[in-house]
């Protein structure tokens, strides 16, 4: 079995926020199967250990806990940023929680600037593997940031920075991610290092690799805290569950992400006892919910029924 590496292990704290509620470690020179970039930042905060355990989290109360780490996390790299021309581009829907305009807005030296901001669609075709884009905004600035709180392969982004950089290319390029893979950050770092741009990710809790089941913190080959492996052993019963689910789903259609999650949970055999069912977005003692449980899967309600009925 893989030996688990920790952030401890690898990392140099970097920065902290005055109240100490948010961390910033600094990756110098991490050894991977694919070429990524030699610096790379690491965000451990409440919030985003709240995230990453939140499997029964949706709805309003997802989105705001996204909000809040963007909020939470973008003053730290403010000295950094200070002097630059921004432009930040969201990737619809996907970035729509996660955007930083009004992290930016809450320092003092951004309170007063909007940061340019571009809107993107990436339809792909399947079929042929295939992309179209369309952006509404513009490409400009000397320091992109891209905020996206899913980062798997990695294969849109890269789509959208080739046909960026024939319109404009910038000198850095800020990519923050919530649950994001080091695969992902790969080809991204490849069109960058093609243009001569400096790409900086930037992780949140969890530094995600390729993996069986995909986005599990208690994956060995995934990199994390110690304290927030022992969290999510503890959250998870000790399963490989994966830490977000659909995101999508748990923003815009709730229901069915609780009960793809409830699913989960079946499958891997977690104890419906052990689980605290008062800290769920939606009622899962409701009885329209648990009809509609019975009608889609009867087994599936049998399972957690006496845990939900006591």
């Amino acid at each position: 079995m893989q030996e688990k590496i920790f952030i401890e292990d690898i990392a140099k704290p970097y920065s902290v926020s005055p109240i100490g509620n948010v961390r910033i470690w600094e990756i110098m020179d991490l050894k991977y199967d694919f070429p990524i970039p030699s610096l790379i930042y690491f965000i451990d905060s409440d919030m985003g250990q709240n995230f990453l355990l939140g499997r029964e989290k949706s709805g309003r109360e997802k989105f705001n806990m996204i909000r809040y780490i963007a909020q939470s996390i973008i003053p730290l790299f403010i000295e950094q940023l200070k002097g630059s021309t921004l432009s930040q581009y969201l990737f619809l829907k996907d970035s729509y929680p996660f955007d930083l305009q009004y992290a930016f807005g809450c320092s003092s030296y951004y309170k007063n600037i909007l940061i340019p901001t571009s809107f993107i669609v990436i339809k792909s075709y399947s079929t042929t593997d295939e992309y179209d884009l369309i952006l509404e905004g513009h490409y400009c600035g000397d320091t992109w940031v891209i905020p996206l709180p899913v980062l798997n392969k990695g294969t849109r982004i890269s789509f959208f920075l080739k046909k960026a950089f024939l319109n404009h290319i910038p000198k850095k390029l800020y990519l923050f991610t919530l649950c994001g893979s080091l695969e992902g950050i790969s080809p991204i770092y490849q069109e960058c290092r093609n243009n001569n741009v400096v790409l900086i990710p930037v992780f949140s809790q969890c530094i995600f690799k390729n993996g069986n089941p995909p986005f599990s913190v208690l994956n060995n080959s995934f990199i994390t805290k110690k304290d927030f492996f022992t969290k999510a052993s503890n959250r998870f019963q000790g399963k490989p569950m994966c830490s977000i689910g659909n995101l999508k789903d748990s923003l815009y259609d709730p229901i069915k992400y609780s009960i793809d999650t409830i699913y989960e949970m079946m499958t891997l055999e977690m104890d419906p006892d052990k689980e605290d069912w008062s800290s769920w977005s939606i009622d899962v003692k409701e009885e329209s919910f648990q009809r509609r449980l019975s009608d889609l899967n009867p087994n599936l309600f049998e399972y957690f029924k006496k845990s939900w009925h006591k």
